[in-house]
């Protein structure tokens, strides 16, 4: 993982990953599958830029990550099956920061990031029921395409995510009989 804070725009980051991409090649064992890389961004601003460098992308086999219009609609998908019904407002650069504030309001409690993780399955799945694309690849309003690199890392941590998942369940489970006596 790597998050250069000079390089987190879509152009800087499509920059960085060539950089690596070059060095990871003349490092590699010939028989070793490559390294896949990712770039993860959202649309918000950046909608030029992702136009931009997408074909690029496909081009050098880097898969681009989006969500529209923030990472967070990939994390209300953990939650909810279906698109969010949320009310758009009047200036679409603004659309991510209200969305992030109205999120509380459907889950209660609030995201929480951490332990997103734990619902990693049905995120998956209502993010792919949920996807849809414009004419040029990019994903529609709160779409992602998130689900792909999730996929992809699953295998790498299904063991102990499926540990980690059950152990969760059965905290909740003694805390909630505790609770009741």
């Amino acid at each position: 993982f790597i998050s250069d804070p000079l390089k987190l725009s879509p152009d800087g980051m499509y920059e960085l990953a060539e950089y690596k991409k070059a060095h990871y090649e003349t490092s590699r064992n010939e028989d070793a599958e490559p390294d896949k890389m990712y770039l993860l961004s959202d649309v918000d601003h950046f909608i030029s830029e992702l136009l931009r460098i997408k074909p690029k992308c496909e081009n050098v086999g880097f898969h681009l990550i989006i969500s529209n219009s923030c990472f967070e609609v990939w994390l209300y998908y953990a939650y909810h099956a279906v698109i969010p019904s949320f009310p758009l407002p009047p200036d679409p650069l603004k659309i991510s920061g209200k969305f992030k504030g109205w999120l509380p309001s459907v889950i209660p409690g609030g995201i929480k990031p951490k332990k997103a993780i734990l619902s990693i399955y049905p995120n998956i799945e209502n993010a792919k029921k949920n996807y849809r694309e414009d004419e040029n690849g990019i994903p529609l309003l709160f779409s992602t395409n998130m689900y792909l690199l999730a996929e992809n890392l699953l295998p790498l941590i299904e063991p102990e995510l499926t540990n980690m998942i059950e152990e969760t369940k059965r905290i909740e489970a003694e805390f909630r009989s505790k609770k009741k006596k």
